[in-house]
């Protein structure tokens, strides 16, 4: 890779998060210490005995409604690119929301309390399954440990509430927007690259307040969003947005740098893709910290630490009293 390469893709990090960086004190998001996530007994037993936790691309959702809010700023944002070059008009916005829905961002879907009476009966086998009590902090500290600059991410990109209410958001981007259009003409269209990275992104945190404010979600994501936006860069040098001398040099140097730290995080979490879905993994052992049994079961504490071959102590294992 020559110089010209190089002084691109480090330009194309510092961009990232030094606006990532530019962007944190306008967040004030305090983190639950533990969230909980609705199972059934056989599910449970099944995460213990391969010591994982899935985490699927929203792609595999069976909710209809994911990603479909429409927000009152898209319309005054157009999503296409000119190619500088041939002149022909590319769906910018289409392909992030095509990449973050498919095959970069993986969500698992929890709660922050263990008495939500409408997740037991629909997720915890009518209040018969297993509730888990998940460390926010090991989480985060597992994947800190586990992936490239992921420590670089702030909190808000590693694990947020649903909100079922799209006016944040809208205000968000509004307040984004000034600063974006100046910068534009500096950086080829580059801010609003990541202007829309944000409005994409964000989706993954708004849903409709029917059927599902009931569920009070709070998410866990795991996303390289950096990996990302080498990908999004590679678009933008193949129509010519950059100034170089050889456009498709450069973005053969961004999509082989994408691919390389995409391929890295499959690895590290055990990427699988089958004919129904795709998802990533964390380690159950490394993030759980105790179970609950559900307030319907007739299961004892040590019929549970038994089914899963006593990895799971008596000690760890609570039971939900009282009613919900």
């Amino acid at each position: 890779m020559n110089q010209e390469m190089q002084d691109q893709l480090n330009g194309a990090r510092n961009l990232f998060f030094g606006f990532l960086k530019g962007v944190d004190n306008r967040f004030n998001i305090e983190l639950p210490d533990y969230i909980y996530h609705y199972t059934s007994v056989e599910s449970f037993y099944s995460m213990v005995e391969s010591d994982t936790i899935r985490m699927f691309t929203i792609s595999n959702f069976e909710d209809q409604l994911e990603r479909k809010v429409k927000l009152d700023i898209e319309s005054r944002i157009s999503g296409c690119i000119t190619n500088n070059e041939t002149l022909e008009k590319h769906d910018f916005a289409n392909v992030v929301n095509s990449a973050l829905s498919n095959d970069h961002v993986f969500i698992q879907s929890n709660t922050t309390t263990s008495r939500n009476e409408y997740l037991w009966e629909n997720y915890g086998n009518a209040g018969k399954g297993i509730c888990l009590r998940i460390s926010t902090a090991k989480y985060i500290a597992y994947l800190e440990e586990t992936l490239e600059d992921f420590e670089l991410l702030p909190d808000y990109l590693k694990c947020c509430y649903i909100s079922y209410d799209d006016a944040w958001l809208n205000s968000f981007l509004e307040m984004l927007l000034p600063a974006i259009q100046a910068a534009n003409p500096k950086l080829n269209n580059m801010a609003t690259t990541i202007w829309f990275f944000f409005l994409e992104y964000w989706r993954n945190f708004i849903k409709s307040p029917k059927p599902y404010e009931k569920e009070k979600e709070f998410r866990f994501v795991v996303s390289d969003n950096f990996s990302l936006f080498l990908f999004f860069c590679s678009q933008l040098a193949r129509w010519g947005l950059f100034n170089t001398k050889d456009s498709d040099a450069l973005a053969d140097a961004f999509f082989s740098e994408y691919s390389k730290r995409k391929q890295e995080l499959h690895k590290k979490l055990g990427f699988t893709l089958t004919e129904h879905s795709s998802y990533v993994t964390i380690p159950f052992s490394s993030v759980v910290d105790s179970v609950l049994i559900g307030p319907n079961s007739t299961m004892t504490k040590s019929e549970i630490s038994k089914g899963t071959n006593y990895k799971i102590r008596k000690n760890q294992i609570e039971r939900m009293l009282g009613r919900l």
